[in-house]
């Protein structure tokens, strides 16, 4: 009465299974954990909002950094300590400007320096309070970081006409104006622009 076990089945799935794993269709896991992967051709990811988390250092929290895809065609990477390209960061830095308030006061200002474009961005609102000869230039703020690597223009907006540029010299650096007509005293001028550091 003993019975004889019959592994045909179970043969047929492990040969089926080898093949899959050999690139012959596909297979699916609800989970795997490895030490390494290695895969030639592409990686698909499926899901409501399918993403890759890293680990860093083995850590346990939910992710250290992590790529995502938020919306159909929008990828999202949050990383808490920054993002780099080619080893250059993609968030700004503030660049701290220093106001001469004999010549401008009412002072509101935003410069940022963006280290993957080699570039810092300002936008400068102030009210001239200072009599300033046509065909001078004075300076405004000098320039405590990322400072200018040549003469750069900075376009101004104020009643009076005048012109901007953010300058490197043996002095220091400075975002500097020169009236081009008199009678600037009093006057609301904004200053915006770039220079490449």
């Amino acid at each position: 009465t003993d019975t004889v076990y019959d592994d045909t089945a179970v043969k047929g799935r492990v040969s089926a299974l080898e093949s899959k794993l050999n690139g012959s269709g596909a297979v699916t896991f609800s989970a795997v954990t490895t030490d390494s992967l290695t895969t030639e051709g592409e990686v698909e990811i499926y899901g409501t909002q399918p993403h890759i988390d890293f680990h860093y250092n083995n850590s346990s929290d939910d992710y250290t950094s992590r790529i995502i895809e938020t919306a159909n065609g929008q990828l999202n990477l949050s990383a808490a300590n920054g993002v780099k390209i080619n080893g250059k960061k993609t968030e700004n830095e503030t660049v701290t400007l220093t106001a001469n308030t004999n010549r401008i006061t009412n002072i509101s200002y935003t410069a940022k320096y963006n280290e993957l474009l080699g570039a810092v961005f300002v936008r400068i609102y102030g009210t001239i309070s200072d009599d300033l000869n046509v065909g001078y230039d004075y300076d405004l703020f000098t320039i405590g970081s990322r400072v200018p690597d040549s003469n750069t223009a900075l376009s101004v907006k104020c009643a009076k006409n005048a012109m901007a540029l953010a300058k490197t010299s043996s002095n220091g650096s400075a975002i500097q104006i020169s009236p081009l007509e008199s009678g600037i005293n009093g006057y609301d001028v904004y200053i915006t622009g770039f220079w490449f550091v």
